[in-house]
């Protein structure tokens, strides 16, 4: 059990919470039916309803949630969870945004550690993934989500609802101004 803590804090860095001592406002915390820490293969595994929560961050339910670790350990290298994947993702206001929260549904979520890529896929012949903004909906058979870039690549019979007066000002699909009134 030793290594356990390099675990934890590379679970704690990937979402996103300081690795000062923890307090309660700023604890995360996995539960679950069971788990194992296997320390020769890197890896920890929580099964039967799982829920991580990293307050002011990150809130993930699923049945299945595997962490990979690179050699050694203190490395992340792959987290995938699986099965119902509902994941909260809470953006904090800013000087120019409210705070808002995303949601993403999928069949299997993966992070790869190495190139900083979220991908959610359907199982076959399963709803396909989801992933709900404030002002957009996006389906597509893949969603692949770029966090280096900001990058997001929909494949697959997508299909995106959003709402037209929220898209920047003069863009194809912003709605119509009034015309002015004709002046005599």
């Amino acid at each position: 059990m030793k290594r356990l803590f390099p675990v934890l804090l590379a679970t704690t860095a990937l979402i996103g919470v300081a690795q000062n001592p923890p307090d309660d406002a700023n604890t995360s915390e996995i539960t679950s039916t069971a788990s194992v820490y296997d320390q020769k293969a890197n890896q920890l595994h929580y099964w039967g309803n799982v829920h991580l929560n990293s307050p002011g961050t990150l809130e993930l339910r699923c049945e299945d949630f595997l962490i990979l670790l690179g050699q050694g350990g203190n490395k992340l290298d792959q987290i995938v969870a699986t099965t119902n994947v509902v994941l909260h993702l809470i953006q904090p206001a800013t000087a120019a945004r409210p705070a808002m929260t995303n949601v993403a549904h999928a069949h299997q979520a993966t992070f790869d550690g190495v190139s900083n890529i979220v991908t959610l896929a359907k199982s076959p012949g399963g709803p396909q993934p989801r992933f709900e903004g404030p002002d957009l909906v996006a389906e597509a058979d893949v969603i692949i989500y770029n966090r280096l870039t900001d990058r997001f690549e929909l494949k697959g019979n997508h299909r995106t609802r959003f709402k037209p007066g929220k898209l920047p000002k003069g863009g194809f699909f912003a709605p119509k101004a009034d015309p002015a009134p004709a002046t005599k």
